[in-house]
């Protein structure tokens, strides 16, 4: 069965993949993932990335899911005994955001774009480096809504399950 995965739903996912799920249940839905990346913050934020073995070894907290064939990675975090799908990141040309597709459209233009939505506020922040000398963040906090643009371009949209609190998701109805 097919499903439609060509819809940002911000706090909600993405088609039929939702916020909340069990690893077992994007299985379901989409298969073997490509890859699988392990990582983790240990109690002084420093970010930890390794092989499986290395990670279980770290007692690890994160996974990141990747699909090649619809260009999108699908991250899990343990909490509370549970592994729960709590973001998703795409670079996929035909993803709508909003009813728009916009990968790889100018940050002028997204800035514009998002003035007309109730998005809300918003913050850049530049991750230029050497490997990536023009990479920028546009990300609104309160809904948990991440835009990556590099040379000025789109590059990537990030979108996660909202919270109540730090410490609380609101995860969506099933």
């Amino acid at each position: 069965m097919k499903h439609d995965l060509s819809q940002v739903n911000i706090g909600q996912g993405l088609g039929a993949v939702k916020f909340g799920i069990s690893p077992d249940d994007l299985k379901k839905i989409l298969g073997e993932p490509d890859d699988i990346d392990f990582f983790s913050y240990d109690e002084i934020d420093e970010f930890f990335e390794g092989d499986e073995e290395d990670y279980e070894e770290s007692e690890g907290d994160s996974e990141s899911w990747h699909y090649d064939d619809i260009d999108a990675s699908f991250t899990f975090e343990l909490g509370d005994g549970d592994w729960r799908l709590i973001s998703i990141a795409s670079s996929d040309a035909e993803l709508a955001f909003l009813g728009e597709t916009l990968m790889g459209t100018s940050m002028q233009e997204i800035a514009k774009f998002v003035e007309k939505t109730d998005l809300g506020s918003y913050v850049i922040e530049d991750y230029s480096n050497e490997d990536f000398p023009n990479h920028k963040l546009m990300y609104f906090d309160a809904k948990s809504l991440y835009l990556w643009f590099l040379d000025e371009q789109l590059s990537e949209i990030q979108w996660g399950v909202l919270w109540k609190d730090e410490e609380t998701p609101l995860w969506p109805p099933a």
